[in-house]
């Protein structure tokens, strides 16, 4: 079923007014996220498409990143395992124009 929003549409199930199930959301930018929700958030494998240029790809758990993931950006891909929006443990940055690869132990900003 095809759900209109104010700037978005939502292609899936609503179950009790929540998105439920595997779904698509995309906005009137044409940013998108393919996703499985359970009440109404983000929960398992997840792709995000942001302005054509920004993307994550990985697990989310409440809404947030959790497992796996990586962000993928014209600059930079970073990669690395995050529990409740935050990243754990060592993770790897790219920079794409130096060539250049990081390993990074902490990332202080939710996404």
């Amino acid at each position: 079923m095809l759900y209109h929003y104010l700037n978005a549409y939502f292609q899936g199930t609503l179950k009790g007014g929540c998105r439920e199930g595997p779904g698509v959301i995309i906005d009137s930018h044409n940013n998108f996220i393919s996703s499985h929700f359970s009440y109404d958030s983000l929960n398992g494998p997840t792709f995000i498409c942001l302005y054509g240029n920004l993307f994550i790809f990985g697990e989310f758990r409440d809404g947030k990143m959790d497992g796996i993931n990586t962000i993928d950006s014209v600059d930079f891909k970073c990669v690395g395992r995050y529990q409740r929006g935050n990243m754990v443990g060592k993770g790897l940055v790219i920079d794409k124009k130096s060539k250049t690869v990081y390993v990074i132990e902490y990332c202080e900003q939710n996404i």
